[in-house]
């Protein structure tokens, strides 16, 4: 892509002006932008993404007094002027920047990586299938975690320039401004965590957004985290599902976010079911010269089976690539009528062996099975003389 680190401009505004050179080497938005003055106004002229513009209130500023339509390389060619503007004549042309830089020598500039979060739009291929809120339960007045559904949201920036803020959203309106705390180990790494006792005490069931609002390099935008249906925790609302409380406590590769020291805690409730406790003990006995057999040491090593229901990609995707994947601590907890227990209850557990899905012919939705184990193996028995 050839560049043009030095432009000549012609301008006219206000009666004043004339011919004047300015130079480049810093970027915004991916390319060159220029700075240069006329009388009391500090131009800049710079590319927003989708068009070049010339404004008087700063880099990425808004007040036009000039713009080019289209997707040039360099800020040459026809020049519109916005309604009202004092700009009575602007074209610029690409020189040689000698002594300045010469145009056809390289140089070598380095920028930070910038990942803008993203939206996924799935393709309409004639597959009818309705989007799935997240359920999330709350008690009004219960301090049981296994009662209270959370859930956390979080971004990274690439600077301290960029910015951004959390809001809870029903009914498409904003009703209130979330907090936004320090990932300790990223610079530019924000979270926040919503816990549903207090949107419920506070605002009632219904249904939920939870919406991050960016800058970034330039370039702002909005996106909806998650959509959410709350509902007040009983027997009956909480039938037929599971749940995962995770915190999270390591560096997650996937979306290169270091939550070492930050114990971001987040929960999904989704139906299926979690039980089929197998002891799995480990037995040690010692055969004595009088060929008695006596106890060493005996162990439960407890295993559960997490099975869901069939569900959509995007369940699937949260359950196998981030709570089962990146949890540093995991509770598990089960709310059915048939289960052999009633007391599987935010259970410390541990991933064990690897989840598997299973597909379904001509059928979007799969299911998963995993076995987990418990986070503390201090079920034994032992001789302590």
């Amino acid at each position: 892509m050839k560049e043009c680190p030095c432009i000549s401009i012609t301008i006219l505004i206000d009666g004043s002006g004339g011919d004047l050179q300015t130079s480049s080497s810093n970027y915004y938005n991916g390319r060159l932008y220029y700075q240069f003055s006329i009388g009391v106004y500090d131009f800049v002229i710079y590319w927003t993404g989708l068009q070049w513009v010339m404004v008087d209130d700063g880099l990425g500023g808004s007040n036009q007094f000039a713009y080019i339509e289209g997707d040039p390389i360099c800020p040459t060619g026809p020049w519109s002027f916005p309604i009202g503007s004092p700009v009575e004549e602007l074209s610029i042309e690409a020189i040689e920047c000698s002594p300045c830089r010469p145009i056809q020598e390289r140089y070598k500039e380095t920028f930070p990586s910038v990942k803008l979060p993203q939206i996924t739009i799935e393709d309409d291929r004639g597959f009818v299938m309705c989007c799935d809120p997240l359920l999330v339960l709350a008690d009004y007045t219960s301090s049981d975690s296994w009662k209270n559904d959370v859930s956390s949201a979080w971004i990274k920036l690439s600077s301290g320039s960029d910015s951004a803020s959390f809001s809870l959203v029903q009914d498409g309106v904003v009703i209130e401004s979330l907090p936004s705390n320090d990932i300790i180990n990223e610079s530019f790494g924000y979270y926040t965590t919503v816990y549903w006792q207090d949107v419920i005490n506070d605002h009632g069931p219904g249904c939920y957004e939870i919406a991050i609002d960016y800058s970034i390099a330039g370039i702002s935008g909005s996106i909806t985290w998650a959509k959410y249906t709350l509902k007040e925790y009983s027997v009956h609302n909480a039938l037929e599902t599971a749940r995962l409380r995770v915190i999270f406590d390591s560096y997650h590769e996937i979306e290169a976010i270091d939550f070492t020291a930050s114990q971001v805690e987040d929960s999904i409730r989704f139906n299926g079911f979690i039980g089929n406790r197998q002891p799995n003990t480990e037995i040690d006995n010692l055969i004595y010269s009088n060929r008695e057999m006596k106890k060493v040491i005996r162990e439960n090593l407890n295993t559960w089976e997490i099975k869901t229901d069939p569900l959509t990609e995007g369940f699937i995707t949260k359950i196998t690539d981030l709570y089962l994947l990146s949890e540093t601590q995991l509770f598990i907890s089960d709310y059915n009528a048939h289960n052999h227990s009633y007391f599987i209850n935010d259970v410390p557990a541990i991933v064990q062996e690897s989840p598997e899905i299973t597909y379904f012919d001509y059928a979007r939705r799969a299911s998963l099975t995993c076995l987990v184990g418990d986070k503390f193996k201090n079920k034994r028995s032992y001789y302590n003389g």
